[in-house]
């Protein structure tokens, strides 16, 4: 990390060490051409600690975005229940 007025320093993730044990799914969406990365998919899962929902939208503010893949932290949950996907296109 750069910082103007102060020494430099970097970050470690350390997530896998922390989270040992922890599993998550992820998902990449895969649409039709005039919406190759899916934007406007509603993504649910379901698992035995509960429901998910995610909204296909990588964007996040002006001129900003962030990966078109979904994350889903699961836990200590080794397996996914049923995973919903309703694509834009479609009425809820």
């Amino acid at each position: 990390m750069n910082n103007a007025t102060k020494e430099y320093f970097i970050y470690r993730n350390k997530t896998k060490e922390l989270n040992e044990g922890s599993h998550y799914l992820q998902i990449k969406l895969i649409g039709p051409p005039q919406n190759i990365g899916g934007i406007g998919a509603i993504v649910k899962i379901q698992t035995a600690a509960g429901e998910q929902i995610i909204d296909a939208n990588p964007a996040r503010g002006f001129l900003s975005t962030s990966t078109s893949i979904l994350h889903f932290g699961l836990g200590t949950a080794d397996q996914v229940q049923s995973l919903h996907i309703q694509w834009p296109s479609q009425a809820p």
